[in-house]
């Protein structure tokens, strides 16, 4: 049937039916991972079937409108196409195949193929003990009556976004939460102090860590756990 159709639009002086006519475009778009933490590379393998057509990776980034081009190739045939993106804040991505008609007039283009992916960022969340006399092992020894601490996240929204602490002590069964801050306001460049008061037991292995609930940029994290003791 092919080969008769060839014939007949040879004959009749018709363009040439395209390959793809009854084998369209198509695009497979593949990421390394499924969540990213803030700071990694983001890398996106496209998997495009096309005949001679435009291929654009284009990204969104959470609190725009905007879509802003990573990446072009002209004239694409079946390829493997890949792109690295550093991972700040929750993102979308698409990649397009597109037919530009011949013209250098992005207007005049036609997108045969759209793949589009949602990719969420986990903000970096860290803590660090502030105020203490010494460390044994693993422990900082705190004052008997406050425990200090400094946190902070990554991006920073000062004055936007809070962090909580949750404290854990050590019992013969493992670890128990014994406290929960209020969610405390991030100062300059995402800094969150915080103070946990009161009368403590010493020689008591406790551990405190930040965590942030999430929000339109990132999605929700905790730090790594910081081991402490009161004197």
């Amino acid at each position: 049937m092919y080969v008769v159709l060839s014939v007949v639009v040879a004959l009749l002086g018709l363009p040439a039916v395209p390959s793809y006519a009854e084998d369209p475009p198509s695009i497979t778009l593949t990421a390394d991972r499924a969540v990213y933490t803030y700071g990694q590379s983001a890398r996106f393998s496209a998997v495009v079937h096309a005949m001679n057509l435009d291929y654009y990776f284009q990204v969104q980034y959470a609190g725009q409108t905007q879509w802003r081009q990573v990446n072009y190739r002209g004239n694409v045939n079946d390829d493997v196409v890949e792109s690295t993106l550093s991972a700040y804040v929750n993102m979308k991505v698409r990649a397009l195949l597109v037919d530009n008609k011949g013209t250098s007039d992005p207007a005049d283009d036609t997108v045969s193929v759209e793949v589009a992916r949602s990719v969420p960022v986990r903000a970096r969340i860290s803590t660090a003990p502030s105020g203490y006399y010494t460390k044994s092992g693993s422990y900082a020894l705190m004052s008997k009556y406050a425990a200090k601490f400094r946190s902070q996240s990554a991006p920073a929204y000062p004055g936007k976004r809070c962090l909580r602490h949750q404290v854990q002590r050590k019992y013969a069964s493992g670890w128990k939460l014994v406290k929960t801050s209020a969610c405390i306001v991030e100062g300059k460049q995402g800094v969150v102090d915080w103070k946990w008061t009161g009368t403590h037991p010493s020689r008591v292995n406790f551990r405190v860590r930040a965590t942030f609930a999430g929000d339109t940029f990132n999605r929700a994290n905790a730090g790594a756990w910081v081991y402490f003791r009161f004197r």
